[in-house]
C-alpha cells in the first residue's frame, strides 16, 4: 500500500509539474500585437525615408540623406541635436539592414511582451535604443543607424529575467530560455566580430539598459499571472513619455530633411600666414589635404600650412580649405582685382557632379575654398560669408582677436 501511495503521489507531482510547465510555456508563447506594430513602424519609417530622401544626380538616395534623417552623429548630438539619440533607432541604412533587424525585433518583442507586458516592453524598446545610441555617441565618432540597441535591450531584459526569476520558471523552460539566449548571443557575436560597419557600442548599451530595467520591473510580471493584471502606473507614465519623445524626435528628423535653413556658424579661430590672418572653424575635424582631407589633429594649423593645404570638415562632409592660391585656384589668372585684398568678396563657384565648390583668392599667394554637396550648398551661405568677412589683412585693418564670433 505504501508503495502504491508513493507511486500515486509521484505521478500527481509529475502531473502538476507538467501542467505548470505547459501553462507557463503557453503564456510565454502567446501571440501579441506589439511585435507586429514595431515591425510596421520601422518599415513605415524606412518607406517614408526612401520616398522623401534627397537624391543624387543618378537618382539614388543621396549619401548625406541618412545624416539629415536623424542618424547618430556624435558631433551633432554633442552640439545639441539630442533628438538623434531616438531618431537613429528607427532609421535603417538599407532594406537588408531593415529586414535583419525586423526579424530579431519580432521574436524578441514577442517573448518580452509575454514576460513583461506590452507597456513595459515599449519602454524597454525605446530606452534600450536610446541607451545604445548614447553609449555609441561617447564611444565612436562614426555615424550609425538602426534598431539594434533596442533589440539588444529586449535581449538583455529577457536574459536578466531568466537569471533573476529562475526559481519561478519550470526547469525545462529554464533550459530553453538559457539555450536560446546563448545561441542568440553567439550568433550575434560571430556576425558582428570584425565588422567595421557594426555598432557594437549600441549593442552593449542596449543590453545593459535592458538588464537594468528587468530588475526594476520586479517579480510581479504578467508571465506569472494566469489572467491579465493592471500595469503599475509608473510604467504607463514612462511609456507615454517615451512615445512623446519619439514623436518629437521624428518631427525634428522630418524638418532636418526638408529644411533649407542655414547651418549654424561655429566659433572661428584665426591662423596667421604671411601678412594675412585667415579664419577657420576650430571645432571641425582638422586635417591636411593630400588628395582627400586626411584628419591630423596633432599638427597645428600653422605647421600644416607650412607644408601644404589645411582642410576642415564638418559631420556632413562639407570641407573648408586654406592653402596657396597656386594649389587651390591653379586655373585662375592671378589678377589682383580678383582677390579679397583688393575688394572682391564674391567667391567663384563651380559644380563638379554633386559637389559645389566655392573659392576665393585672398591675395596673390593665399586662397580659400569651400566644398559641399550640392543639395546642402545654400545652407552654408552664412558660414561662407563669415569666413570671408573674418579675414584680416595686416597693415590695412586693425588686428583682430584670436577668436571670431559667429554673426547673428
Amino acid at each position: 500500500m505504501d508503495q502504491g501511495g508513493d507511486q500515486t503521489a509521484g505521478d500527481l507531482s509529475d502531473l502538476r509539474q507538467g501542467l505548470r510547465t505547459y501553462f507557463f510555456a503557453a503564456r510565454l508563447t502567446r501571440r501579441s500585437v506589439l511585435p507586429l506594430l514595431l515591425v510596421l513602424v520601422n518599415a513605415g519609417v524606412y518607406a517614408a525615408f526612401v520616398y522623401g530622401a534627397p537624391r543624387n544626380p543618378q537618382g539614388d538616395v543621396h549619401a548625406v540623406a541618412l545624416l539629415l534623417a536623424g542618424a547618430k552623429v556624435s558631433a551633432l548630438v554633442l552640439s545639441g541635436e539630442w533628438w538623434r539619440i531616438l531618431s537613429s533607432v528607427f532609421v535603417h541604412a538599407d532594406l537588408t539592414h531593415l529586414l535583419v533587424n525586423c526579424l530579431g525585433m519580432y521574436f524578441l518583442a514577442q517573448v518580452a511582451d509575454n514576460v513583461f507586458g506590452w507597456v513595459r516592453t515599449l519602454v524597454l524598446y525605446v530606452l534600450g535604443g536610446a541607451a545604445g545610441a548614447l553609449l555609441s555617441t561617447g564611444w565612436s565618432l562614426d555615424a550609425s543607424v538602426g534598431a539594434s540597441g533596442a533589440i539588444y535591450g529586449m535581449l538583455g531584459a529577457v536574459a536578466a529575467f531568466g537569471i533573476v526569476q529562475r526559481r519561478r520558471i519550470p526547469p525545462p523552460l529554464q533550459k530553453v530560455l538559457l539555450t536560446g539566449t546563448v545561441i542568440w548571443v553567439v550568433i550575434s557575436v560571430a556576425y558582428t566580430a570584425g565588422a567595421e560597419s557594426i555598432d557594437n557600442a549600441a549593442h552593449v548599451g542596449g543590453a545593459a539598459m535592458g538588464a537594468l530595467l528587468a530588475l526594476l520591473f520586479g517579480g510581479d510580471l504578467p508571465v506569472f499571472r494566469p489572467a491579465p493584471q493592471p500595469t503599475p502606473r509608473v510604467w504607463k507614465v514612462a511609456a507615454v513619455l517615451c512615445c512623446l519623445a519619439v514623436a518629437a524626435s521624428s518631427i525634428f528628423a522630418a524638418r532636418s530633411i526638408v529644411s533649407t535653413s542655414q547651418m549654424p556658424v561655429p566659433v572661428l579661430s584665426l591662423v596667421p600666414v604671411d601678412k594675412v590672418r585667415i579664419p577657420y572653424p576650430s571645432q571641425w575635424t582638422r586635417g591636411r589635404l593630400s588628395g582627400t582631407c586626411k584628419p591630423d589633429d596633432k599638427a597645428s594649423v600653422e605647421a600644416i600650412l607650412s607644408n601644404g593645404a589645411a582642410c576642415f570638415q564638418d559631420p556632413y562632409g562639407s570641407t573648408y580649405l586654406i592653402g596657396r592660391a597656386a594649389d587651390l585656384a591653379a586655373s585662375v589668372m592671378m589678377d589682383p582685382s580678383m582677390t579679397l585684398e583688393y575688394g572682391l568678396k564674391s567667391p567663384m563657384e563651380t559644380h563638379e557632379g554633386d559637389v559645389t565648390r566655392r573659392f576665393l583668392m585672398l591675395n596673390r599667394r593665399w586662397a580659400v575654398s569651400f566644398l559641399s554637396y550640392g543639395i546642402l550648398a545654400d545652407r552654408y551661405d552664412r558660414l561662407v560669408a563669415a569666413l570671408i568677412d573674418g579675414v584680416v589683412f595686416e597693415g590695412r585693418q586693425e588686428e583682430g582677436t584670436d577668436q571670431v564670433r559667429p554673426t547673428p
